[in-house]
């Protein structure tokens, strides 16, 4: 009869025989991922971007819950991309997709900081009022996006540059901006490390 202690002793044994058993042989086995360095690094070239953006550009960090006065560019880190907000009363005069002088300014300011930095992607979305029709809101707010994107690419900006029309379907938050319809007429920026975490900011 085999006793305790044998039992004990064979079953501890077999544990560690299927243990290496599943142990990966080489690296080639384990799952694909990004390494945790690139990840830091991701974040702290994007922190970076804001920083340089706060102090050279009169911006502020974008907090939900505080109505910031006086019209400074707008920024706020994510997860995976830089949110810029050019925050004026509006980007657009109603029905044009031609950018106000502030707007122009805010941009201008943006583009060097943009251009310093290597390897971005930048998406960029369009919006209008809730005033006109669909369609001519979705049409305006594209090529309200596309104005803001050619302005980088005559900035000879060298980053990828993806556009789109949210139309009036993303409203900004009444807890900053107020209800003035205005402030609809607006781009919103949003600037990525890595491309393959570019996500839908219309949705």
């Amino acid at each position: 009869m085999i006793s305790k202690k044998l039992l004990q002793l064979l079953l501890f044994l077999s544990i560690i025989l299927i243990f290496s058993s599943c142990t990966p042989k080489n690296n080639s086995d384990l799952p694909q991922s990004i390494p945790t360095h690139q990840l830091l690094i991701t974040n702290q070239e994007l922190q970076d971007i804001k920083d340089e953006i706060i102090l050279n550009c009169s911006a502020h960090e974008l907090a939900d819950s505080i109505k910031i006065e006086n019209n400074p560019i707008l920024v706020k880190l994510q997860t995976h991309y830089l949110f810029v907000d050019l925050n004026n009363l509006h980007d657009f005069k109603p029905a044009s997709y031609l950018l106000t002088q502030q707007a122009k300014d805010k941009l201008a300011c943006i583009i060097p900081i943009l251009y310093a930095h290597e390897t971005l992607y930048i998406h960029i979305t369009g919006h209008t009022d809730t005033s006109g029709n669909p369609k001519k809101n979705q049409h305006l707010s594209d090529n309200r996006a596309i104005t803001v994107a050619e302005k980088l690419y005559q900035s000879n900006i060298p980053h990828e540059i993806f556009v789109k029309g949210c139309a009036d379907k993303k409203p900004r938050l009444s807890a900053i901006f107020g209800d003035d319809a205005s402030s609809n007429r607006r781009v919103e920026i949003y600037i990525y490390e890595n491309k393959s975490y570019l996500l839908d900011h219309c949705q």
